[in-house]
């Protein structure tokens, strides 16, 4: 994934407004939630967004989401942010940013 430097900047900005450092590291280990280092070289980008989009919607009917949800089961459920398609994008473009720079 081609990583554009001022959209990972705008996505490491949302990780830390979001919350989204309560439950997850890149490259520290797991906490609440999985670390999420090398998750765009795991997961499609497509899959990606449609989950930081609305996790919600794919908790009984995608199975990663599933086995997600039984891993992680004495924890709570990723929240819907109800983030922008701009801001997903930025996030995402954050992860595999940081992805790159531990590999």
């Amino acid at each position: 994934m081609t990583v554009d430097p001022a959209l990972a900047k705008q996505g490491k900005s949302l990780f830390q407004k979001k919350g989204c450092v309560g439950c997850h590291t890149i490259g520290k280990g797991r906490m609440a939630g999985p670390d999420l280092l090398g998750v765009t070289d795991r997961r499609t980008e497509d899959w990606l967004k449609r989950w930081i989009k609305a996790p919600d919607a794919m908790y009984d009917s995608d199975s990663i989401a599933k086995s997600l949800i039984a891993e992680f089961a004495q924890m709570a459920k990723m929240p819907n942010l109800r983030l922008t398609d701009p801001e997903v994008d930025a996030l995402i473009s954050y992860l595999a940013q940081e992805s790159q720079k531990k590999h």
